[in-house]
């Protein structure tokens, strides 16, 4: 089934298809994602845990050549990398919009994402202040992705924008995916 949101910026989107969702799980994946064989039954093996309320997974971004597939998935290498330290030193774990399962009730509870760049991040601090809430990091949950956003953009531009946004709420509506201008 297809919503379809008059409101611009992918928060909006987000939330507007949970609210129109009829399970108790949500299932976060951008519109270019391609998921891994058995991701949904994965992903439901985490969920079936009653202690477990979110999974994440591994994002990868597709390249034709071979150094930028290798520079793009470097950050995905860093990133995760850090995930999964944060997840061992702190306990906390970055639920990333765009490969994420969460129980739908929690998300709720949480107010959903906010209209601001990395709301993913604001989301995850959100989370990560509940008690008694856990998440587990899956690297077999691979989603491919386009790398139009490197590409169009600029690699360090866009890596810039989000160390950015992860420091300060920036309005998703001065937000343009196409230069990462605000």
């Amino acid at each position: 089934r297809v919503v379809t949101e008059t409101k611009k910026g992918i928060r909006n989107a987000r939330n507007a298809g949970v609210l129109h969702s009829k399970g108790n799980i949500v299932c976060f994946i951008d519109a270019d994602g391609i998921l891994s064989p058995n991701w949904a039954k994965m992903t439901r093996a985490h969920l079936n845990q009653r202690d477990i309320n979110a999974v994440v997974g591994l994002n990868v971004f597709a390249h034709r050549q071979a150094h930028k597939f290798l520079i793009y998935n470097g950050y995905t290498i860093l990133a995760y990398s850090g995930v999964v330290l944060l997840k061992l030193l702190k306990g906390n774990m970055y639920l990333a919009g765009n490969n994420l399962a969460i129980r739908k009730k929690i998300f709720t509870n949480l107010g959903g994402f906010e209209p601001v760049v990395g709301e993913d991040y604001w989301f995850s601090k959100k989370f990560w202040q509940q008690k008694n809430k856990k998440a587990v990091f899956d690297p077999r949950l691979i989603v491919k992705y386009s790398s139009r956003g490197f590409d169009t953009a600029g690699y360090f531009k866009t890596l810039q924008l989000w160390l950015k946004s992860s420091v300060t709420k920036i309005p998703q509506d001065t937000y343009r995916f196409d230069n990462k201008s605000l």
